[in-house]
């Protein structure tokens, strides 16, 4: 094996592992996700509410509920994709709940990093792709009571969509970044309405996810190439 193959291997062996993404969550706190969702909408992302002059600034929100002081850690959402780029961040914050909808200033808002998970071909809507994707959050300690948790994916696709959730109560949407709430996640305007959207809530730290198998085929090459060149210096050496 040449030097140059060696070092292809290398390198290949190396892109297989960092291309493994941090996917999964431990310790679900709250989850409205579903893998097949009847529905979603695209304006909570910038792109798609950017090319719609009525929604603006638009934040997609679910209402959840502690029993008990919890310290949230990340947090990810179902979304459908027929553009094949999905989001490459997310804006998030958290507010009381007063009266069905996000109440007062957010108490806790920021920025991060999503990591997409391919989920496959969505069975209710084969045009689409389903992907779950998650972030970070900085350790966010809440006490017991009602909140909302808000999304807003930047993307510079506008062919990605937020799904609807399981259980469908609980939605808020906001068209001027927080400011103001309405009950609902309009699928269109003038059209129907989510009554709830797909995202979730960890307590756990991020684990690695298993890599898809173009990854596996990257890695294995990589792997072999390392062991024959390896080999083939001991007999070098031997020789």
């Amino acid at each position: 094996m040449t030097r140059i193959q060696t070092l292809l291997l290398r390198a290949a062996a190396v892109a297989a592992l960092s291309a493994a993404p941090m996917l999964a969550h431990a310790g679900v706190v709250y989850s409205n996700e579903t893998v097949s969702p009847a529905q979603g909408d695209c304006s909570f992302n910038t792109a798609c509410a950017g090319a719609i002059p009525s929604r603006g600034n638009e934040f997609a929100a679910q209402a959840f509920s502690l029993a008990g002081a919890t310290t949230l850690t990340g947090g990810s959402w179902i979304e459908m994709d027929s553009g094949g780029a999905g989001a490459t961040s997310v804006n998030y914050a958290f507010y009381n709940a007063a009266g069905g909808l996000p109440s007062g200033a957010a108490i806790f808002s920021g920025s991060a990093t999503t990591f997409a998970h391919d989920l496959g071909v969505d069975s209710a809507n084969t045009f689409f792709e389903t992907f779950r994707e998650s972030f970070s959050l900085p350790s966010l300690a809440l006490g017991a009571g009602n909140y909302f948790f808000a999304i807003q994916s930047v993307s510079s696709n506008f062919a990605n969509y937020l799904g609807q959730g399981v259980l469908t109560t609980g939605a808020a949407e906001s068209n001027d970044g927080g400011l103001t709430w309405t009950p609902g996640y309009d699928t269109l305007p003038g059209g129907g309405s989510l009554g709830g959207v797909g995202v979730a809530l960890y307590n756990g730290a991020f684990n690695a996810g298993a890599p898809e198998p173009t990854t596996w085929a990257l890695m294995l090459m990589g792997f072999g190439g390392l062991g024959a060149s390896l080999r083939s210096r001991r007999r070098v050496a031997i020789a």
